[in-house]
């Protein structure tokens, strides 16, 4: 079931020539288990980040970056942190990291209460 979709930008998995990471902008996916990502020029799925271990403490919110002279927005940002992987996500408003993140941690919290479920069988 989709929970939520739209536009957000992730750091790249490995640094670029110079050090730094990239930041590439992806379309995502969110549903009950996994959050995918895409090209958003056509479409083509670029990579998922399973959910189902991930619990609500896998999610924060990174603290707000001010404007700088390299950037002429603020920055909004959250980090998932996977068993597999830290995703770095970076998105265009408060108000829309605000609704990413109420989605992510709704699904990490469902996921949670099944791990704990599954433990106590």
């Amino acid at each position: 079931m989709l929970v939520k979709e739209g536009t957000m930008s992730k750091q790249g998995a490995r640094p670029s020539l110079f050090g730094g990471y990239n930041w590439k902008r992806r379309y995502f996916r969110l549903t009950e288990a996994e959050l995918s990502y895409f090209n958003p020029t056509d479409g083509s799925l670029k990579g998922t980040i399973y959910l189902h271990d991930c619990g609500r403490d896998a999610l924060e919110v990174m603290p707000h970056e001010p404007k700088s002279e390299a950037s002429e927005s603020p920055r909004w940002r959250l980090a998932i942190q996977t068993p597999q992987r830290l995703l770095l996500l970076e998105i265009c408003s408060e108000k829309e990291m605000q609704a990413w993140a109420q989605a992510i941690y709704s699904v990490l919290e469902i996921n949670e209460r099944k791990m704990n479920t599954h433990c106590n069988l």
